[in-house]
């Protein structure tokens, strides 16, 4: 068997994107026979079994979400990063893209009193963060 060469890796591609080709050619067809096909289909792909849709896959977590946990089992006490990486186990570029960029609202910060490179942390509360980890 001669080893792969880059024109036969692209036979290859070829031959899966044209048996999917088919396969979206008879969805096509299924759904000019049956129009509410479609529907039907996301409906029950999308439910958990009684009706309700999921609204995530994930069992675990967000980052936001640990963070936030983490304050509120602490009666929401000032911190600073390094003390929520340790607790949290979250990576120190994980915790820094929560409180400067995706969730910066949701937090207020004040210098640390003994460490002029340390910022300490929490929760500033409020609706707009409490929609953001409930989806």
């Amino acid at each position: 068997m001669a080893p792969p060469t880059p024109t036969s890796a692209l036979d290859a591609m070829i031959a899966r994107y044209e048996r999917r080709l088919e396969t979206v050619r008879r969805i096509r067809d299924l759904v000019a026979d049956d129009p509410g096909l479609v529907a039907d289909l996301i409906a029950s792909l999308s439910a958990k079994g009684n009706g309700q849709v999921l609204k995530s896959r994930r069992s675990e977590p967000t980052h936001f979400e640990s963070i936030k946990q983490y304050f509120e089992g602490r009666a929401n006490r000032w911190v600073d990063a390094p003390t929520i990486m340790r607790a949290t186990g979250l990576k120190r570029g994980a915790i820094g893209h929560v409180l400067y960029k995706t969730h910066r609202e949701c937090f207020e910060q004040k210098a640390h009193p003994s460490n002029g490179k340390l910022k300490l942390w929490r929760l500033k509360g409020g609706e707009v963060c409490e929609k953001m980890s409930s989806g």
